[in-house]
């Protein structure tokens, strides 16, 4: 019995982005790591290119580093309550600071939209965080276009710096507000039966974790709340469940365009429908998911049906023909829809079909250098447009299946009778 509590404590801390990621970190933690380097860092190193914004590229590697103290230790400690407020003191502490400028001075612009900025990490304590840091980069956008106004009217090297320092500001608030979305989209969930946070240190494990003194029921009562907490939050409302209305947003966004390149090329007409045939009974897919229990092997097999014609018509392919590149990057790119069959890490797989077919989609590059427009620019588009369409998808399969599909066992139908 302990043992399969211990797996379905396992399955929910997968779902809070607590999975191991194969070195002993925490997921959660270790892309939040991968969103410093990549997008806090640069914005560090910006403010230090001005004796007037070193102060604020100190407060940025404070606050963000104990940032990453409050993720890691929501991997291992029980949520705190009186003790939040004291375990976040160094973020409250910069947030404060941060809201005092002197307007006479001629960065003040830069503090001021930092003072905005700043006030992202709030989303610590948000139930949806990602809303919470949007939010204050728009608030930081009045001042850092001044910025970017009082920097037309200087030299090199003022001028680029400045620019930088808006820049990386943006895409760091841009990539937290990505990285909330990915692993804390309803708020941080806190280890049911971990250690006190006041036991933590950054680095070590917290003392005192009850997991395994806590008695079956307790446990099991503990993981049953956060799976129900996180189905209801993921059935969505009126609009139904928040995974289709999801999907339709991404087909919209990303399915859409490449079918309109391939409809602007008379060769790539019937690929542009192959492609609209496959991603709309991707949608149908989603939508049994969430009426229908687990299908057999079989059954599922017929439910992709039109998928796998798609898949197998793809691979027809016609070496001769003037657009024989176009359709085995199409081959690899569709491929990318067996993520479906997939249990876990359906994002690496799909990215990786836009590697398998670059050799393919560089040399449609390479011949749209000697085309007129609108060929050329057409040539092009279809390119871009294939890659935006894996991309979203694969952004789209990590939100809503990175475990794979996830069936309605309690009352879902046979996917026979599903219409």
């Amino acid at each position: 019995m302990d043992g399969i509590i211990a797996r379905l404590e396992g399955l929910v801390a997968r779902i809070a982005g607590g999975a191991d990621d194969g070195e002993g970190t925490p997921v959660s933690v270790s892309e939040y790591d991968n969103v410093y380097k990549n997008s806090v860092q640069p914005f560090v190193d910006a403010c230090n290119k001005f004796e007037e914004t070193k102060k604020l590229a100190a407060w940025t590697e404070t606050s963000f580093k104990h940032s990453r103290n409050i993720i890691d230790a929501a991997t291992q400690c029980k949520k705190p309550d009186a003790d939040m407020m004291k375990f976040l003191g160094p973020i409250v502490q910069v947030i404060t600071d941060a809201q005092i400028q002197d307007n006479r001075s001629p960065f003040y612009n830069q503090h001021k939209s930092f003072g905005e900025a700043i006030q992202c990490l709030n989303w610590l304590l948000a139930d949806g965080p990602k809303a919470v840091v949007t939010a204050q980069l728009d608030g930081a956008d009045f001042y850092l276009n001044k910025v970017l106004k009082e920097a037309k009217d200087k030299d090199d090297p003022a001028k680029t710096d400045m620019r930088a320092f808006v820049s990386t500001l943006k895409k760091m608030l841009s990539d937290l507000a990505q990285y909330c979305n990915d692993f804390h989209k309803t708020g941080i969930m806190w280890k049911f039966s971990g250690g006190d946070v006041k036991d933590y240190k950054a680095g070590e494990k917290a003392s005192g974790d009850e997991s395994k003194s806590a008695g079956p029921e307790a446990r099991l009562e503990a993981a049953c709340a956060a799976l129900e907490g996180y189905v209801a939050k993921q059935g969505g409302g009126e609009d139904g469940p928040v995974c289709i209305g999801a999907y339709k947003e991404f087909y919209t966004a990303s399915v859409e365009p490449f079918v309109a390149a391939c409809d602007k090329i008379a060769d790539l007409k019937a690929m542009g429908a192959e492609a609209k045939k496959a991603f709309e009974h991707v949608e149908v897919i989603v939508k049994a998911t969430t009426e229908c229990k687990k299908p057999s092997q079989g059954d599922f097999m017929k439910l992709l049906g039109p998928i796998v014609e798609v898949i197998t018509k793809a691979g027809d392919l016609d070496r001769k023909s003037p657009v024989a590149n176009q359709q085995q990057t199409f081959l690899e790119a569709v491929q990318a829809l067996n993520f479906l069959c997939m249990e876990g890490a359906p994002k690496a797989y799909i990215l990786g079909q836009i590697e398998a077919g670059s050799f393919y989609s560089n040399k449609v590059l390479v011949a749209a250098k000697d085309k007129d427009d609108p060929e050329k620019s057409d040539l092009r588009a279809w390119v871009k447009t294939l890659k935006e369409l894996l991309t979203g998808l694969a952004e789209y399969a990590h939100e809503y299946f990175k475990m794979g599909l996830v069936w309605n066992a309690k009352d879902g139908i046979d996917v026979k009778d599903f219409k």
